[in-house]
């Protein structure tokens, strides 16, 4: 079903070898005609390049010599493109039959300006994709909703919630607004994005009933002393 509603994918590598071609097969199984797949290659220096080039005629392809890190790219990337709405979308991450369907259905007909999707790993265990805010509570609430123990439910909701940016669906004019990524080489610009879009009042909804596989830090685990993706900066930010 067309709703009328046309997606840049931006996806960042550097390093990506071992995923980048599902990722990228998974999206264009799904694309239309009027969606434009925009790949930025942060100075890749294993053989990204070459498995993403055969591609060429599927996507824009933007080779940099210089890592110069995520947002910056995402950045770019947005830039070099016009769809009306945005997927951030990692290299180790693949889409599921249905996922963008749901995420133009969600733009047309529901209005929301933030749309995520629940998001599992590669043995199809939920691999929870979102956070509280950063701060000593929020360490707290996020241990116990975590913990098989407990019987906190902890769902999504971005007043209290930042959506991680391995699979984000964000309408152009308000990522704009929001200023863009912060200039973070790595990690956490996801939180400030969400923190100030939730200050302009976004309306966000998250999907339970599809998914995407996350192979998660396929591009940070090559980078020397790279965090793992559970040790976001502790970031203090005000706005």
């Amino acid at each position: 079903m067309n709703y009328n509603i046309s997606f840049t994918i931006i996806i960042v590598t550097y390093n990506s070898e071992n995923t980048v071609s599902k990722c990228i097969k998974s999206v264009i199984d799904q694309v239309t005609l009027d969606d434009e797949i925009v790949v930025v290659d942060n100075a890749s220096t294993d053989s990204t390049v070459g498995i993403l080039t055969p591609f060429s005629e599927d996507l824009k392809l933007f080779i940099s010599d210089f890592n110069f890190g995520f947002s910056s790219a995402c950045n770019f990337a947005v830039e070099k493109s016009t769809s009306p709405y945005i997927l951030f979308l990692n290299p180790d991450a693949i889409i599921n039959p249905g996922l963008l369907c749901r995420a133009r259905e969600s733009f047309s007909k529901g209005d929301y300006q933030l749309v995520g999707f629940m998001c599992k790993d590669e043995i199809g265990e939920i691999d929870r994709n979102y956070r509280r805010y950063p701060g000593f509570l929020a360490s707290f609430m996020d241990y116990y909703s975590r913990n098989s123990i407990s019987k906190i439910r902890d769902n999504f909701n971005l007043d209290t919630h930042y959506l991680d940016g391995s699979c984000m669906f964000i309408e152009r004019s308000i990522f704009l607004k929001a200023g863009m990524f912060v200039n973070f080489f790595l990690y956490g610009e996801d939180v400030i994005l969400c923190n100030k879009i939730q200050k302009i009042g976004v309306k966000s909804i998250y999907h339970q009933d599809i998914f995407y596989t996350h192979l998660r830090g396929a591009s940070s685990a090559t980078i020397s002393g790279a965090r793992s993706w559970d040790m976001l900066p502790n970031i203090v930010y005000s706005e």
